[in-house]
């Protein structure tokens, strides 16, 4: 059976759409083959990579965690002081001596300081804290917090710790008198959570005795494994850009955090109360532009110790005071 001419002739649409697809895969393998010698063009010791996923494969695939990942890099790339990776097509640099570590960390720091992860406080109200933000706003904002770490302020918490740990010790007593078997994971991580819920949100959740609390459940929500939370952080990991529409945590628990945030600082704002706690010194911070020394009983001086000054508004808050209350929320991660 023979096949007219006229059966085979391509429009020249189609003769167009196909030159532009072939032109446009070459050039997308011309700068894969490009991007791929970007270590080796620089003299940088790499290691061979997936040709699409680069050295990130195996936690992209969910086989490992990230800190695994970086690990099982780490040893490779062994004896050398530092090397090059890619995720995915960009390149990461991975330093092994603790002397250059110390370069980039504490002298080269002003030309090191980019987290590489996209904040987007709209889709994500929770991402804008000190290990995310970066440039001025991530020194301004640590500070601010730092006078809040003092050893006289985390002293004072003390107390509000050794309850907890009184509670601890009466479960796990009551728990051996019953001969029950507990997983001691669980039972460590709702320690945890009452230690964040009294120290930092000022609340009692009683994790311990009401497993279900919802406290506890929100913070599962945030830190329990699973599958779409794993291909989630991983993907906001190796692809900052789509931070700007996935929401990690997912919204509702978001909301839960900033909720009790507010309702709080209203209460003790309303009620005129004060607790030592880690909420009370960044109420203070945030009202009084410095933080209250009142548990140290010395006087700052201009030039020893002195608290950095905080800019303020026209009613005289901090204009940062969305930051500071968010840094308080992330802060139990």
């Amino acid at each position: 059976m023979e096949l007219s001419l006229s059966a085979l002739s391509l429009s020249p649409w189609a003769l167009a759409w196909g030159a532009l697809l072939v032109a446009l895969s070459a050039a997308a393998a011309g700068v894969w083959a490009w991007q791929a010698t970007f270590w080796q063009r620089r003299g940088v010791p790499t290691l061979p990579m997936d040709p699409l996923l680069g050295h990130a494969r195996d936690r992209l695939l969910l086989r490992v965690s990230a800190g695994e990942l970086f690990e099982n890099l780490y040893r490779r790339l062994a004896p050398h002081p530092f090397g090059g990776v890619f995720q995915f097509l960009g390149p990461t640099l991975v330093v092994r001596d603790p002397e250059l570590i110390k370069q980039i960390m504490v002298r080269d720091f002003s030309h090191f300081e980019e987290r590489g992860r996209i904040v987007n406080e709209k889709t994500n109200p929770l991402s804008a804290h000190l290990f995310s933000l970066d440039g001025p706003r991530w020194r301004r904002l640590r500070v601010k917090l730092t006078p809040t770490f003092t050893s006289g302020k985390m002293k004072m918490m003390f107390g509000l710790m050794h309850g907890c740990a009184l509670e601890l010790r009466a479960f796990l007593r009551d728990a051996a008198r019953r001969r029950h078997v507990v997983e001691m994971k669980d039972v460590v991580a709702k320690f945890t959570t009452d230690v964040i819920g009294t120290c930092a949100f000022g609340l009692q959740f009683n994790s311990l005795a009401d497993p279900d609390s919802e406290f506890r459940r929100m913070g599962k929500a945030i830190f329990e494994p699973s599958l779409s939370l794993a291909i989630r952080e991983t993907v906001g990991m190796f692809i900052p850009q789509i931070d700007r529409i996935i929401k990690l945590p997912p919204t509702h628990v978001a909301d839960f955090f900033i909720r009790v945030v507010k309702e709080t600082v209203d209460y003790r704002e309303k009620n005129n109360i004060k607790r030592n706690d880690f909420m009370q010194l960044l109420i203070e911070l945030r009202n009084k532009a410095q933080l209250l020394d009142d548990y140290e009983n010395t006087e700052l001086s201009s030039t020893q110790n002195e608290p950095p000054k905080v800019s303020k508004t026209e009613n005289g808050t901090s204009k940062d005071s969305d930051d500071i209350g968010r840094y308080l929320i992330v802060g139990l991660k």
